[in-house]
């Protein structure tokens, strides 16, 4: 039986290839004209988790009156069939922000490519388009690729770039790398490798609403989380459905937990709270909402959470509890 996962990388691949066709016959995406010193439309850009594709320009007097005249021909061909929900903008990246640096320096952007591009969705760090990265969306035979396919190439690059990820977690490490290390995690435990279709459906939803949480899953009758040892019971529900917790990591001493090295570096402070309704868009979403509107009570954590392989088969509730969630 084929899996909703290799259902939906079909589908992704579909889509592709529709966008493709499209950049040839449609028209174009609106350009936004982006100042270092609009504050707000700056963070929505590189914070806010929605997809934008960006392009650094030099600065001239008509550029803010007609932005697309500084888009490259195949990022202006390609704009045509830029995903839906993916805006294009463009930004002097020389010029300096509020900290003393410029975009270039701020988000490790290398200027010397022509033009310097890059993608930024899901609130991770802009990714830059390299002619090696674009080249691995290139048709095989295109020893010296036509413009229309370099703007296909590069719709291929943009849509896999914003798409969200589900991390399949069997350690400890990648919990801490995926999860722990990130501001908000939210971690589905289900049974079996595959999520259930109708479940699938709803965490497809809500990867799209909440890109800024990052989203996991542990097959629970396999490995061990020490947070799901205490988990508050669900009388009603069906004992086979997933089962959410949202990790939320800040950094001691008040900020919020930043990325990568440098947050695995610093002493982090975990909250933890167990969804305990039904695993459906309405319920979810309100759980969510009420996280980011800073509205949920949540758990401090005494341990960091491990993960481990299961010994024996049985409930992932029970048993002596590390932590509480």
């Amino acid at each position: 039986m084929q899996t909703w996962n290799h259902r939906w990388k079909s589908m992704l691949k579909l889509q592709t290839a529709v966008l493709m066709l499209l950049c040839l016959v449609s028209g174009g995406t609106e350009i936004e004209y982006l100042s270092v010193n609009d504050e707000e439309r700056m963070k929505h850009v590189f914070f806010s988790g929605n997809p934008y594709m960006v392009q650094c320009v030099a600065p001239s007097r008509s550029i803010k009156k007609n932005p697309s005249g500084a888009l490259s021909e195949v990022i202006t061909l390609a704009s045509s069939a830029l995903p839906s929900d993916c805006g294009l903008a463009i930004l002097d990246c020389k010029e300096k922000l509020p900290s003393g640096k410029n975009s270039f320096e701020r988000f490790k952007i290398d200027g010397s490519l022509d033009p310097p591009l890059f993608v930024v969705a899901n609130g991770r760090p802009p990714k830059q388009v390299t002619p090696q990265a674009l080249s691995k969306h290139m048709p095989n035979a295109a020893l010296f690729p036509t413009t229309k396919q370099q703007a296909a190439a590069l719709i291929s690059l943009v849509i896999r770039a914003i798409e969200p990820k589900v991390a399949a977690l069997s350690k400890t490490e990648q919990l801490q790398k995926y999860c722990v290390g990130r501001r908000l995690c939210a971690i589905i435990l289900i049974h079996g490798a595959e999520l259930r279709f109708k479940d699938s459906r709803v965490l497809q939803s809500l990867l799209k609403e909440y890109r800024t949480i990052s989203f996991a899953t542990i097959n629970v009758d396999r490995y061990d989380l020490s947070l799901a040892r205490r988990l508050p019971e669900t009388p009603g529900l069906d004992v086979k459905a997933p089962r959410l917790i949202l990790l939320r990591a800040a950094a001691v001493g008040g900020s919020t937990a930043e990325k990568g090295k440098r947050a695995q570096s610093k002493q982090l402070a975990l909250t933890a709270k167990a969804h305990r309704e039904e695993f459906a868009l309405k319920p979810v979403r309100g759980f969510l909402n009420a996280c980011l509107d800073g509205k949920l009570e949540m758990t401090p954590l005494q341990r960091m959470p491990t993960l481990a392989w299961r010994r024996s088969a049985g409930k992932s509730s029970g048993g002596p509890a590390d932590d509480g969630a």
